[in-house]
């Protein structure tokens, strides 16, 4: 299963919780199938990912399986923005907190308004209707990976093969939406492995080596708020053992040493190495020496 960062368990939660506040009787079927054509409007209409959940082929429709595991008794990961309750007719999610619009774009927002619109009222299996279509992602997939028939003949419920939403763009629309998702996989990577990171303790090497400082972890975060999503998929950090961050470039010979106040970095071209030592640390600055990377 996909791990989370903070950002993007925030982005999901609030997903959700749109969805337990606008739609009744929303049980885990039902959400889990409305997250899922929310990802497919957002793809056809804007070729970006929505919230780039990976779904499955599963006997009943594209599951996300992150969805699908934490809502399995109660909810797990998602538990600080919605609960479950149960009645003779089900269980049906409810929300748990106010939702916070700030962390969708204008865009995902209309997506996530019209998906409400055109099936919040209909019941699962209703939706399960439009998911199978024969001109459908799943039916397709399901079709080429041989699944129809184990399907129907109950030989299995589920399966791994992936959708890939790609499938649903033109030819000249693909690499535009596959270089999204990859900055938004890559960028919710690097954010795990800042997260990793900050947890560190004095002695993390097997010796004497610093944790991240509190300043650094600040300067990071800023850096985070201002740079392009194509910077920060184009790179990689690791802890330093004095306490300062080193961001790497993935594809050149370059790199940034972040400390408290200030950072230096280096580029090599051509066996040639050009940098700079304590220059004043502003995220603005540092964010364009990550877009310099590429």
């Amino acid at each position: 299963m996909k791990k989370f960062s903070d950002d993007s368990k925030r982005r999901v939660g609030n997903a959700v919780l749109y969805l337990s506040q606008n739609v009744e009787d929303l049980s885990k079927s039902k959400l889990i199938k409305l997250l899922y054509l929310m990802e497919e409007a957002m793809v056809l209409q804007h070729q970006a990912p929505f919230l780039a959940l990976q779904y499955e082929v599963w006997q009943y429709g594209p599951v996300a399986k992150e969805i699908f595991v934490g809502f399995s008794n109660t909810p797990t990961i998602l538990r600080e923005y919605v609960y479950t309750s149960s009645s003779d007719d089900g269980t049906y999610i409810l929300p748990n907190r106010e939702f916070e619009p700030q962390v969708f774009s204008e865009d995902e927002l209309m997506v996530m308004a019209s998906v409400v619109k055109a099936y919040g009222a209909m019941k699962a299996r209703e939706l399960k209707d439009i998911t199978h279509r024969a001109d459908s992602l799943w039916y397709k997939k399901a079709q080429s990976a041989g699944l129809l028939d184990a399907f129907e003949r109950q030989e299995c419920t589920s399966s791994d093969e992936v959708i890939d939403f790609a499938e649903l763009l033109s030819a000249e629309l693909r690499p535009l939406y596959q270089q999204r998702l990859h900055e938004v996989e890559a960028v919710n990577d690097l954010k795990i492995a800042f997260q990793d990171y900050q947890r560190y303790q004095r002695g993390w090497d097997g010796e004497d080596a610093l944790p991240l400082t509190e300043q650094v972890k600040d300067n990071f975060r800023q850096v985070l708020g201002v740079a392009e999503k194509s910077s920060l998929a184009n790179i990689r950090i690791f802890p330093e053992d004095n306490g300062a961050l080193s961001i790497e470039a993935i594809n050149r010979q370059a790199g940034i040493s972040l400390g408290n106040d200030a950072y230096s970095y280096y580029i090599i071209v051509d066996g040639h190495v050009s940098g700079a030592d304590n220059l004043q640390f502003s995220a603005e600055s540092v964010s364009r020496l990550l877009s310099s990377f590429l």
